[in-house]
């Protein structure tokens, strides 16, 4: 009895372990799969040695699947049975026995990945014999940090050169489709090093990224002192003047545009110099004030009253609210940093709630004197103008609506060919708008005091006549 268990055990016992065995395998081969991304080559790349002697055409197309990777798809009404092939070269590609087959069969043939869709071929729409479309590649992943090896979330994963992205989820994982082989992914984030990565034949990328301890520790102004960036638990945007100077701009909220994300800025009038709206924490009110609240060099302002007077110099707008930064010079900005969460209300109180500008002039150095003086120069142009019909277009549109109506057509449009010349009033209306700016400063100093002077001037015509 005891040894008929016993028997049975090591049965058991053996059974089990040829299991286990069998599933490592399988899920080694699984992994293995994963970890190589399959190569996808068009059929004129892949090489092919067949001769075919009075084959048919299902003949044919067994004989290109046994030797590469690639599937046909077809209807079996669309395939001639009587249609013979034959086809003998050495070191041919799939495209050239794809078009033997279409001159032999008046057949056309689409390259998805792996497979191809045989059809008819409709001779008279010049349509392509051979279509070949590559699909990408899914390359997955996970970001981790090199400090604690924890997920990353908010990573920036980009194909270079592309508009192509994504960005990692609370545990790092990201997922992406890249065109091909030959792409490189970009992973970037706040306060770590930027990485790029080729992806070759990997589906599977995972990436350890570095903190930038010299972007963790530069200095931003925080309302209450100055703070270093790894120490900071609020939303912080931070425009340094090198910034503001790549943009020729009269006032330097318009400088602002794009520079600052999450930051809306809106011009109120196309007139040159026109101040802005700008909005950091969006509209919370309708009727009440959505302005930031501006702090230059820790002087409180607010979004002023400007009239703005129609043609005939009356009052048109008096409640309109524009931004003290369209007085201010660009060139005079030494940073702006834009509290944009609500630990704003907790430096500045109320009129916190919907954003701060804390904005930095430049300060002369003690004991150096210096004289700067710079210039730009801008062009203006309007971006696209309103597509009019000509004099002889519009006297053919006349008659016709006069002949829908049942009316006699005008005598001056009877001849529609002979009317030249009119006005292009868009060309009578705009120009090409000059900006030229002008930037002086002295700035100086001493162990007690320290000085700076500066003075611009701004010619903008605009791209309106008179303007």
């Amino acid at each position: 009895m005891k040894s008929k268990l016993l028997k049975l055990l090591v049965m058991a016992l053996k059974t089990s372990l040829y299991g286990v065995v069998l599933l490592t395998v399988f899920f080694s081969g699984i992994n293995a799969r994963e970890i190589n991304a399959q190569k996808i080559e068009s059929v004129q790349n892949v090489a092919l040695n067949v001769k075919l002697i009075d084959a048919k055409l299902s003949d044919a197309f067994r004989a290109i699947e046994s030797q590469t990777s690639f599937k046909f798809a077809y209807e079996r009404d669309d395939i001639n049975s009587e249609v013979r092939i034959n086809f003998s070269k050495k070191s041919a590609s799939v495209a050239d026995l794809l078009m033997e087959i279409s001159k032999t069969a008046n057949l056309k043939f689409r390259q998805v990945n792996d497979l191809i869709n045989v059809n008819i071929r409709d001779e008279e729409k010049h349509e392509e014999v051979i279509e070949v479309i590559i699909q990408g590649i899914t390359i997955t992943g996970k970001i981790t940090s090199m400090e604690d090896k924890d997920g990353l979330p908010g990573v920036n994963v980009i194909v270079k050169g592309t508009n192509l992205g994504t960005v990692t989820d609370v545990q790092g994982n990201y997922s992406l489709v890249v065109p091909g082989e030959n792409a490189i992914l970009v992973f970037s984030s706040i306060g770590y090093i930027q990485e790029e990565v080729l992806v070759g034949q990997k589906s599977i990328i995972d990436l350890m990224l570095a903190p930038d301890v010299t972007q963790l520790d530069e200095i931003v102004v925080v309302g209450y002192g100055t703070m270093r960036k790894s120490d900071l638990t609020g939303a912080i945007v931070s425009v340094g003047s090198d910034e503001l100077q790549k943009t020729i701009s009269s006032t330097f909220d318009q400088a602002l545009q794009g520079k600052a994300a999450g930051v809306q800025v809106m011009v109120n009038s196309g007139q040159p110099g026109a101040a802005s709206t700008i909005r950091v924490r969006g509209t919370n009110s309708i009727m009440g004030n959505n302005e930031p609240l501006y702090v230059i060099d820790g002087i409180q302002l607010s979004g002023q009253n400007e009239a703005v007077l129609n043609n005939a110099g009356n009052v048109w707008n008096a409640s309109a609210k524009v931004s003290p930064l369209s007085t201010i010079n660009p060139a005079d900005i030494e940073s702006i940093e834009i509290l944009k969460d609500a630990s704003a209300a907790a430096i500045y109180g109320n009129r916190g709630a919907n954003g701060v500008v804390l904005i930095t002039t430049k300060k002369g150095s003690k004991n150096e004197s210096k004289i700067d003086y710079s210039v730009s120069v801008g062009i203006k142009r309007i971006a696209n103008k309103v597509d009019v019909m000509g004099l002889q277009d519009y006297a053919n549109l006349n008659n016709e609506q006069s002949i829908l109506h049942g009316a006699t057509p005008r005598p001056e449009f009877a001849d529609p060919s002979s009317l030249t010349g009119g006005t292009d009033w868009q060309e009578e209306l705009f120009q090409s708008g000059l900006i030229t700016t002008h930037n002086l400063s002295f700035s100086g100093g001493k162990e007690k005091l320290t000085y700076f002077i500066s003075g611009k001037y701004t010619d903008d015509s605009g791209p309106v006549m008179n303007t």
